[in-house]
């Protein structure tokens, strides 16, 4: 999966966007202008909140550059209410988005660590990736 923290949200009209740190460019040239598939879930931040008595909103989702194209996802998604900065934006199954191939440091940020999952008894756990 690939987690990104929400910023802001912004609505001129309808649709709105939603800003994340992290960057649209999935950290290689390769994806650029090219658009995450899965569709992303709002994990809020803090006390969970009732989302049922907020109205939706469509959004696409935009990275943190300041570059046009620098978008996740094109695609107007629907989400339960406004995503609000601190909030978690989660794509699942991201994997083939972020292979060691493509991976570089060529936006001079440090790359993401990446995280395993197991699960033991019932239990998921996670760890660090050291190598």
């Amino acid at each position: 999966m690939s987690v990104f923290p929400v910023q802001d949200f912004k609505r001129n009209d309808t649709p709105g966007i939603v800003t994340v740190a992290g960057l649209g460019m999935s950290l290689s040239e390769h994806w650029k202008g090219s658009d995450y598939l899965p569709t992303p879930i709002v994990v809020p931040r803090g006390a969970a909140r009732r989302e049922s008595s907020r109205p939706s909103v469509q959004a696409a989702v935009g990275g943190s550059s300041c570059m046009e194209y620098d978008i996740l996802t094109w695609r107007k998604i629907r989400f339960p209410g406004e995503p609000r900065h601190g909030d978690l934006l989660v794509y699942p199954n991201t994997a083939g988005y972020q292979m060691d191939k493509n991976e570089s440091e060529f936006h001079q940020l440090p790359l993401p660590p990446k995280i395993v999952l197991t699960q033991r008894d019932g239990r998921f756990l996670w760890r660090k990736d050291e190598g």
